[in-house]
This record gives structure tokens, C-alpha cells and sequence, in this order.
């Protein structure tokens, strides 16, 4: 058979019985196209390039027989690195199979393995295959340049640099392996995705010793901080099941509660879960031109891989963080590009069967269920060198939170963040900063509430403007001394002088503008005032909100009696009609009706203080 360069070659007898004397010879097989048909098992940065020889020879009889086989990949690219030279073999006489591995791509990589068990294969009485005895193996490397596995990083790191050097044994049965051996990382750079932090001379040493790793030590800098900013990390814990057991993956999660399943783990596990420690000396988290983190701390992992317990304390030496703040001027922030979040596509389609992504495929922990299982005690130090800086607005913040995660539970945060000082510039004038804080009360949705209050100074008013309601649907609240109305302090702020002394154009203005206020920040107060500056009021109608994704309008029908039209632009509800009868002062019942079929009824009471 043959295909351009490509050809296979098929020759001699293969039988249930007798002598056997068969060749196989493949030239020129396209590896790196096939890779690229199957990018689900093989990511295409990996294997750009490659074509394959093969050379299979059987002989022998069908009751012993004899393998000879060579595997001779050629033009072979990793990444944008050649490989020079890659040989396998594997073979089968008297009872035993063996194999061997050897790659090099002078001076950065140089590859030695082999392998041999006892083995039974024949195929006169029905075929058989199946081991026999004890695996032994070996694996010798070099890497002089690790620049070669940056393809291997799927770009998560960037010009990844250093050298590295593997002394591996496997010895045992295959379903019962005892690793040992040692792995050497010197001199390890690199710069992890979108921090702008730049790795250097980071040193790896790992001990792999009965069924166990051992981190004997781990430590590294960072380039421009070379005599503050330290990593250190050391640990141990048990190698996960499916390295030290040939052909058996670990369980999935629906396994995992199965008491038969969870009974078997715990006697694998007869040498402890793993504990890992982490400290941070002024390590820049981020250091980019546009935002800067440095910090300090201890934490400590615990459990298993696949449902870890993490713990520690982490504090903010300084930082200047420039986020998105459009929305004090443009209406709401898009949405920020460099933010992933990846879903296990088994899980995306609704396929996994329960199993949250263990399938069939599975080689490892799944890193979704991981999460779910996490358990997390961590608290954050925000210190009083924390900067969010933006051309319109900056403030300084200090305080704790304390992020608590249970197994199966989403993240919780408790805690406060307090503004030391500050401004933000609203609708083209300053606010001083007077007072601000975010409290976190502990939900597992991620919902500050917020209390803060700012301070614009007119040539004739002061004008308070005070924030408060949740991150998810703040209220803004106008107040000015000397006192004035909402509408005259939009004016001020706006126009700097009063409704009742601008012209006909400003008058338009004044609502084009308060509406645009409303729709960024979603807010009630401006609304109404919008109703006022455009005469609305006069007609008896009220705006009650009016946002990007929701407009209501309503008017009293009676003394007591409130009418309420509202649109969703979303159209999850279509349009609402509402009626608010106050029976009571401070009490009222509300009826709802949408377009979309649903009907609601709901007892009110107001407090005013």
C-alpha cells in the first residue's frame, strides 16, 4: 500500500497454529497529520512535525512465539524544537518482553529507558497476553534547556528555560509498582501567563521512594527582585494510584461515595495523604505595566489530590491595581477578555453519566470535581498599601477577609475592606473620598455590601454622594448643603447652578444625561429625578428605574393606589404590570403579573430612618 511518500508492506504467514514467519515495514507514516485529526488526545502545538518507520517482524510458532520490533520516528518536531534522533524497540522471546526508548536533540535533550517482565504470549489454544512477573525499568534524562517541554505548557508559561535531569526506577508487579529515584530541576525561569512576573532561578528536588515523592526542596525569585522576593516550598505525600498502577484510572466521584470504593482507596492509602507548605517573601503576583501585587505568606495543602484542604494566611505588602471603571462615565464595563474560564466539554454537553467527568478518557484527577471537593481556610491581609487606581478614581484600601470553602460548597468570603482615601470622578466633577467600605457577610455569592461616601465641593454647594446597597445593585443617594432638591443637585452637578437657571438646551441635557447615569450604575434616585427634569412629574408619571436591562414607569391612580409598567430588554419576563395598594402607613400588598404568564403577590412593609 503506498499513498505519496507513505507506504506499508505486508509479507509472509501469520496462522492459530504452526511456524509463523510474517514482516510488517511502514515508511514515511504521517504521524503529525494524525495527531492534528485527533487534537482532542494529541494538542497540535505539541507534534507539529513527523513521519514514522516501522519494522515488525513475528516469528517462532503460534505456541511461542518471537516479536522484533522498531519504531524510527524521523523529522520529528516538538513545539519549534527538532528532535534528532528517536528509536523504540520492543520484543518478546523465551517467555519475556522487553522494550527501549532513546531520544536525542543535541545539546537539549537526551533520553534512555528500557523495560522487561516476565511475559505469556501465544495464540494457538485462543490468543493470550498477560504478565507473568515483576516489571523492571529505567529511565535515565537530560534536558539542557527545558525550552523544548514549553509546548508541553500549552502557553500557560512562557519562555520556560533551565535544565532538568530524571533517574527513574519502576520495580514490582503492575498493579502494585514501587517508583523511586530522583528529579533535578537548576537554574528554572519562565513567566507564568498574563502576571508579567518573570521566574528565575528557580531549583526542584524530588525523591520518589516506597509508593511516596518527596519535595526535599523547591525555591526561586524574581527577576528584579532578586534580594527581596522569595518562594519556598517543601512536602510529601503519596504518588496518585494510576502512576503506580499500570492500566487502572482513579475513581470517580460517584465511585468515591460508594462505601465498597471509598474502603478499597483507604487501604490504598495506607501511606498518609500528602501535606505541602508554601511561603511567600515579597512575591510579586503580578507585575505588569498596568497592575502590581506583592505579597507575603504561608500555606499549607493537605488530603488527597483529588479533595485537598488548603489553609494558610496571605498578606499584601503593596500593590496599585488599575481595574475597569468605565461605568463611572460609559455605562457598564465589558467584559474582560483575559478572564478564561474553561468547563470540561463532558461535562458542558451533559455526558459524564454522574461521573463529573471521569469518563472513559480520564488519566487523571478531574480538575472541576477537585475544585468541588476543595475544602479552603485562607485569610487575606489587604494591609494599607493596596491602591485601585484608574484615571477617573483612585482609592487606598486596607483590611482582612477570610475566604472559607466546604466540600461541595461554592467560596465564601467574610470580612471588611475599608478606603483610607481617595477620589472618583463622576460625570466630569471629583468626589473626595470621606468614608468607604465593602463588607462581606460570609454568602457563598460573591455580593459586597457597600457603604461609601464621597465629597464634590461647588463654587456654591457641597454635594455628598453616598453609595450604598450591594456591588450587584447599588443605590446612589444625592444630598448637598445647602439642602436642595434631587433635580437642582443633578443640575449643580452637571451644570453648576440650579434647574431653575438653565436654559431650554440644558434642560434637555439634564435628562439625557441623568438617564445615561442611570443606566450605568442602575440606580432609582436618578431616575425620578430624570421624571422631574423632563416634566414627566407633571403628568402625574414617575420613573421608577431605568437601566441597560429594565424600564418602569408608574403613577398613583388614587390616594393609595400605585400602577407600575415595567420591560425587561432581556426578555427572561417581557413586560410587568404591578399594583400597590398601601392599606396601613409603611404597609402595603403588591400584585404582579408578566407577559410571560407569571403571577406574584407580596406583603410590604417600609421603614423609613
Amino acid at each position: 500500500f503506498s499513498s505519496g511518500e507513505a507506504s506499508i508492506l505486508l509479507d509472509g504467514r501469520l496462522a492459530r497454529s504452526g511456524r509463523q514467519d510474517f514482516r510488517l515495514e511502514a515508511r514515511a507514516l504521517p504521524i503529525a497529520d494524525w495527531a492534528r485529526a485527533f487534537p482532542e488526545r494529541v494538542a497540535p502545538e505539541i507534534l507539529t512535525a513527523g513521519i514514522l518507520a516501522v519494522d515488525l517482524a513475528i516469528g517462532g510458532t503460534a505456541a511461542a512465539p518471537t516479536v522484533d520490533a522498531r519504531f524510527r520516528p524521523d523529522r520529528l518536531v516538538l513545539g519549534e524544537d527538532p528532535i534528532e534522533s528517536v528509536e523504540g524497540t520492543i520484543g518478546f522471546a523465551a517467555r519475556r518482553a522487553s522494550a527501549t526508548l532513546s531520544a536525542t536533540s543535541s545539546p537539549s535533550l537526551s533520553l534512555d529507558a528500557r523495560a522487561q517482565i516476565p511475559f505469556e504470549l501465544a495464540w494457538q489454544n485462543g490468543f493470550v497476553a498477560k504478565p507473568r512477573g515483576d516489571l523492571d525499568a529505567r529511565a535515565d534524562c537530560k534536558a539542557s534547556d527545558l525550552a523544548i517541554f514549553e509546548p508541553f505548557v500549552e502557553g500557560r508559561v512562557e519562555k520556560l528555560g533551565g535544565r532538568a535531569e530524571c533517574q527513574i526506577e519502576l520495580a514490582g508487579p503492575l498493579d502494585a509498582l514501587r517508583p523511586s529515584g530522583t528529579i533535578q530541576v537548576h537554574a528554572l525561569t519562565g513567566i507564568p501567563r498574563r502576571t508579567g512576573v518573570t521566574i528565575v532561578g528557580g531549583e526542584l528536588a524530588v525523591e520518589l521512594a516506597n509508593d511516596r515523592f518527596f519535595v526535599r526542596h523547591a525555591t526561586a525569585t524574581v527577576a528584579g527582585h532578586e534580594e527581596t522576593a522569595r518562594f519556598r516550598a517543601e512536602g510529601e505525600g503519596p504518588l496518585p494510584v494510576f502512576l503506580t498502577r499500570l492500566g487502572q484510572r482513579p475513581p470517580t466521584r460517584a465511585q468515591d461515595s460508594d462505601p465498597r470504593v471509598a474502603g478499597d482507596a483507604a487501604e490504598d492509602s495506607a501511606n498518609g495523604d500528602y501535606i505541602t507548605k508554601i511561603e511567600l517573601d515579597h512575591w510579586p503576583l503580578i507585575e505588569t505595566t498596568r497592575d502590581r501585587l506583592i505579597a507575603s505568606g504561608v500555606l499549607s495543602a493537605r488530603g488527597s489530590f483529588e479533595a485537598p484542604r488548603v489553609e494558610g494566611r496571605i498578606s499584601v505588602d503593596e500593590g496599585t491595581l488599575r481595574p475597569n471603571l468605565t461605568f463611572l462615565s460609559s455605562g457598564p464595563p465589558p467584559r474582560d477578555p483575559t478572564i478564561e474560564f474553561e468547563v470540561d466539554p463532558l461535562q458542558s454537553s451533559g455526558e459524564v453519566g454522574g461521573q463529573n467527568g471521569d469518563g472513559p478518557g480520564s488519566q487523571g484527577p478531574n480538575l472541576l470535581s477537585t475544585f468541588e471537593a476543595l475544602e479552603l481556610e485562607v485569610d487575606i491581609d489587604v494591609g494599607k498599601n493596596l491602591l485601585i487606581k484608574h484615571e477617573k478614581a483612585e482609592a487606598l484600601l486596607k483590611g482582612t477577609i477570610a475566604a472559607r470553602k466546604r466540600r461541595d460548597k461554592r467560596v465564601a468570603l467574610t470580612g471588611r475592606i475599608e478606603a483610607q482615601r481617595g477620589f472618583a470622578d463622576l460625570q466630569s466633577r471629583r468626589f473626595r473620598l470621606v468614608d468607604g467600605s465593602l463588607e462581606f457577610a460570609g454568602s457563598t455569592k460573591i455580593d459586597p455590601l457597600l457603604d461609601i461616601l464621597a465629597r464634590h465641593r461647588a463654587p456654591a454647594y457641597t454635594i455628598d454622594a453616598r453609595l450604598t446597597g450591594t456591588a450587584s445593585k447599588p443605590v446612589l443617594t444625592l444630598s448637598s448643603d445647602p439642602a436642595l432638591s434631587q433635580e437642582d443637585i443633578l443640575a449643580v452637578l452637571l451644570f453648576g447652578r440650579p434647574a431653575s437657571e438653565l436654559s431650554e438646551a440644558q434642560q434637555n441635557s439634564l435628562g439625557q444625561r441623568a438617564s445615561e447615569m442611570a443606566s450605568s450604575l442602575g440606580i432609582t434616585v436618578v431616575g425620578r429625578t430624570v421624571a422631574s427634569a423632563i416634566g414627566l412629574d407633571a403628568l402625574g408619571l414617575q420613573i421608577e428605574e431605568l437601566s441597560s436591562s429594565r424600564a418602569r414607569v408608574g403613577a398613583y391612580v388614587g390616594r393609595n393606589i400605585f400602577v407600575a409598567l415595567g420591560q425587561e430588554f432581556s426578555g427572561e419576563r417581557g413586560q410587568e404590570l404591578s399594583i400597590e395598594y398601601e392599606f396601613l402607613p409603611g404597609w402595603s400588598v403588591v400584585a404582579s403579573t408578566t407577559s410571560q404568564g407569571t403571577n406574584s403577590a407580596d406583603l410590604v412593609w417600609k421603614l423609613r430612618y
